[in-house]
């Protein structure tokens, strides 16, 4: 007599050949074939839209580790981290910061610059460093990260 954890992984393995048998494709990633592709891409969007990680020079970059290190610099109350196309690396890392005091935007960043570089490899350090009162945010209060002007 066979177990329901083994019914159940027949059961899957049945439904996934069926599934290719049937002209299915398991790796189909953004609406493209590619059979040489992995299921799911790190980093891509559910929808198939761009990723929540960012390509600089071909080292990817989390946008919340980069923010995770300018939330611990003590003048900042918030952050949004997101990528810009770049002509010669295809990306660089950009940061809005939320300022718990307004002050000189050029000494500041200078400052939080110098902090991040001993935290983190330096291609993961924000070439733009903008100040601002407000950050966008989704009607789900979730982060928008796209760059507003």
């Amino acid at each position: 007599m066979m177990t329901t954890s083994v019914r159940f992984g027949l059961v899957a393995c049945l439904v996934g050949f069926l599934f290719v048998a049937c002209g299915g494709n398991p790796t189909v990633v953004g609406g493209k074939d590619d059979y040489d592709a992995p299921i799911g891409t790190a980093g891509e969007a559910p929808d198939g839209g761009p990723g929540i990680d960012i390509n600089v020079g071909g080292e990817k970059v989390y946008p919340q580790e980069v923010e995770d290190a300018i939330l611990g610099f003590d003048e900042v109350a918030d952050c949004m981290v997101f990528g810009e196309k770049n002509y010669l690396t295809g990306n660089i890392v950009c940061a809005i910061v939320k300022l718990k005091m307004p002050e000189n935007t050029e000494g500041f960043a200078l400052r939080l610059r110098k902090f991040l570089r001993a935290r983190l490899p330096t291609y993961k350090v924000p070439v733009k460093i903008k100040t601002d009162d407000s950050l966008a945010a989704s009607d789900r209060f979730k982060k928008v990260r796209q760059p507003h002007e």
